[in-house]
């Protein structure tokens, strides 16, 4: 409903944006009830994948979130396959802004992975076997009374 709005969006894949007036979006789904239920499960699945993510915020470390921002964009179209894995053409602040901590708490956990050999660092380019950082995070739980957590296991080994 508002006059003006400004959002700005980086595709790590090709993307096709469309914009449309909200009057018209609605008139359509009205026509085709088959697209608004289409497009109600987009946005309900969007809504409880943001739900998951903010609990992340709260129940994982960073080095967690870290973890499986990785393998889920080695599943995307960002990620290039490579012999050993794959390559993924990302900022640190990108990441960071996908993992939900600052940009220099991302350079130092990316650091403790490269000490544990579970990924390679380039200018913007990260190259990892998706299947390993996800051993390691199985074999890393969160931290329990009397048991470290992913952090203290990968400082520990590093």
């Amino acid at each position: 409903g508002r006059a003006i709005h400004h959002d700005r969006a980086v595709a790590m894949a090709p993307t096709t944006v469309t914009v449309m007036e909200m009057g018209r979006l609605m008139e359509a789904l009205g026509r085709h009830p088959a697209v608004a239920v289409r497009l109600m499960r987009q946005l309900a699945e969007a809504v409880q994948l943001a739900r998951e993510e903010g609990g992340r915020l709260v129940f994982e470390d960073c080095d967690q979130r870290l973890v499986r921002a990785l393998v889920r964009f080695s599943r995307s179209a960002a990620a290039k396959s490579v012999e050993d894995g794959v390559v993924l053409e990302i900022t640190h602040q990108q990441l960071a802004q996908a993992v939900g901590v600052a940009r220099e708490t991302v350079s130092l956990a990316l650091t403790r992975l490269r000490r544990r050999d579970l990924l390679q660092t380039g200018r913007n380019k990260l190259t990892f076997n998706p299947a390993a950082l996800t051993a390691f995070a199985a074999k890393c739980r969160p931290a329990e009374p009397g048991r470290p957590g992913i952090d203290e296991e990968i400082a520990e080994a590093g």
